[in-house]
């Protein structure tokens, strides 16, 4: 396992922490269910993209579409820190 690799899985493991810490301390209000959800979902799409790398259980044509999904997911939570009255 080379650098990179390792701190892709470091910085999946700690998005995905920083986010169920922050839902944990309870969403109250819109902006902190936001950072919880964009943490969470930014740690699933690095281990997802490690194990597209290594082609981990399913082949790599699996794991770039379930990537997709998750970016489709990554951008909706970000719109979410946008203020209503933006426009």
């Amino acid at each position: 396992m080379d650098i990179i690799s390792l701190l892709v899985i470091l910085t999946g493991i700690c998005d995905i922490s920083l986010g169920f810490l922050v839902l944990s301390r309870g969403a109250k209000n819109r902006v902190t269910y936001a950072l919880g959800a964009v943490g969470f979902v930014c740690g699933i799409f690095s281990l997802m993209f490690y194990l597209y790398q290594i082609e981990f259980i399913f082949s790599a044509l699996i794991w770039i579409k379930a990537i997709y999904v998750v970016v489709f997911l990554m951008v909706f939570s970000l719109f979410y820190f946008f203020p209503k009255n933006l426009a």
